[in-house]
């Protein structure tokens, strides 16, 4: 049977301040994938299928519609990665296993993940951001994410923001 993944979240109030209901990973926008060798560590950055029910009032002045967030896995192992597309429309499926463990599948056209971690998850680097003509601009949740991105994503190969929540 799938677990919620809101259930083995350690940092749960972390998104509990703006849903009153954590949404499942089931239609996320899997925006990118970011494999650490010292964890073994994998850290998928997605946008939630649903915009907060309780967002700040920043967001929605400034016509914030989408919530993006990293989901850390720990203890990694059994990976199979095949295909990619960034922003693929993605369902991500937890299952029990023994030892404190779950098994990971993340399914969308054109992209298989498969994995087995550790059952405790973290979510970091939350974010309320819209896409325009100009690109995307986010307003980050962390005081040392706004000041260092300011409003926007850094590069692909800036471990400091996509191998830590």
């Amino acid at each position: 049977m799938a677990l919620h993944w809101a259930e083995v979240l350690t940092n749960r109030p972390l998104l509990e301040v703006y849903y009153s209901t954590v949404p499942p990973l089931s239609g996320i926008a899997l925006r990118s994938v970011h494999l650490d060798r010292a964890g073994p560590t994998l850290t998928l950055r997605l946008a939630l299928p649903e915009f907060p029910d309780r967002p700040l009032p920043e967001w929605v002045e400034a016509g914030y519609d989408r919530f993006q967030c990293q989901v850390q896995f720990l203890g990694v192992a059994e990976l199979n990665m095949r295909g990619w597309r960034s922003g693929a429309v993605a369902d991500v499926t937890l299952t029990p296993e023994s030892r404190r463990r779950v098994r990971v599948v993340v399914a969308a056209e054109g992209v298989s993940l498969t994995f087995t971690a550790s059952d405790h998850l973290t979510v970091g680097k939350p974010s309320a951001y819209r896409v325009d003509a100009n690109g995307e601009r986010h307003s980050y949740i962390r005081k040392v994410d706004r000041l260092r991105l300011r409003d926007g994503l850094p590069e692909v190969w800036d471990r400091s923001f996509h191998g830590r929540v």
